[in-house]
């Protein structure tokens, strides 16, 4: 199926469900999203959490969302409380609203706690770096890095955090429909290196098809040294067929050219379905893999993203 044929089925299915759908740059819309992956380790093994906290406004109605996911090297995905939508009874927008089963302390810049008493787990983060900025119209973004601390269930894991923040004027997406917004998108947050703590290296990738080819940009922070991956190239190898009419991405391979030349292999391993719509969805996967820089080669480990 074509995409402009998905695009025409998919609004049908909206039309017929008595949904709106929306477009950019409608009045009295906004969203925000923070955005936390974290990968770390202790003597038992290797941990990676994400959290993905959104609220927006729609005229006078607010709204908020979280979305958290784990993933236990020993024991695959476990599932947490607090996932989905809640309350924005606060009205607001620059912060996380309070829910029953997350709360947010301090900022980006100066360091963030999060705790969730229901999950026994607290995630600290020392001050963000930011790496890659951007301001495109009504949307802007920003990506940074910084050592973390997971506390989960007794255990104390050391670790990265790679942390993203989205803003959008005139587009909600909890408010509206919108197709099309992510054209096969491939998110990667990793950690590079034989150990995992404090000091561990940070990759991020970002890749989507646009007419045919992938469209790359991240960052990386090797020994300390941050670079923008404006430059990376990132080819799928491989694909599995999902529930419905559409393939999972789950093998890569790529790099960039310079400062230092790098090259990347991904295999993503033990995916988990948060979404079918049955000509897309929604996945998060466990992603390994190898990159090879100045003819040394590291382990790769972390999360993948995945929306069809």
């Amino acid at each position: 199926m074509t995409r402009a044929r998905r695009s025409a089925f998919a609004v049908a299915l909206l039309v017929a469900a008595g949904c709106r759908a929306g477009g950019a740059g409608e009045d009295d819309l906004a969203y925000v999203s923070d955005y936390y992956s974290f990968v770390g380790a202790d003597a038992a093994g290797r941990v990676a959490f994400a959290l993905d906290a959104n609220r927006g406004r729609d005229g006078d109605d607010f709204q908020a969302e979280l979305f958290a996911a784990l993933y236990d090297d020993a024991a695959g995905w476990v599932d947490l409380a607090g996932s989905g939508p809640y309350a924005n009874a606060a009205r607001v927008l620059d912060d996380v609203p309070e829910s029953a089963d997350f709360r947010y302390s301090g900022t980006p810049a100066d360091g963030v706690t999060i705790l969730s008493e229901p999950n026994a787990l607290t995630l600290t983060t020392r001050p963000i770096e930011i790496r890659m900025s951007d301001s495109t119209g009504a949307r802007a973004r920003r990506l940074g890095s910084a050592a973390a601390t997971l506390a989960w269930q007794g255990r104390r894991l050391d670790g990265r955090v790679i942390y993203e923040f989205v803003r959008f004027d005139g587009w909600n997406r909890l408010a509206r429909t919108y197709w099309s917004t992510w054209n096969d998108w491939q998110s990667f947050y990793l950690v590079a290196g034989e150990t995992v703590g404090a000091g561990g290296d940070d990759v991020y990738l970002q890749s989507q098809d646009a007419d045919g080819r992938r469209e790359v940009d991240g960052f990386a922070v090797l020994n300390g040294r941050a670079r923008r991956l404006a430059d990376a190239e990132l080819t799928v190898e491989d694909s599995d067929q999902a529930l419905g009419v559409y393939r999972w991405a789950s093998a890569w391979s790529g790099g960039w050219p310079d400062a230092p030349a790098a090259r990347l292999t991904l295999v993503a391993r033990d995916r988990r379905s948060f979404g079918n719509w049955l000509i897309g969805g929604f996945a998060m996967t466990l992603v390994t893999g190898e990159l090879t820089v100045g003819g040394r080669a590291v382990p790769v480990w972390g999360l993948g993203e995945l929306i069809k």
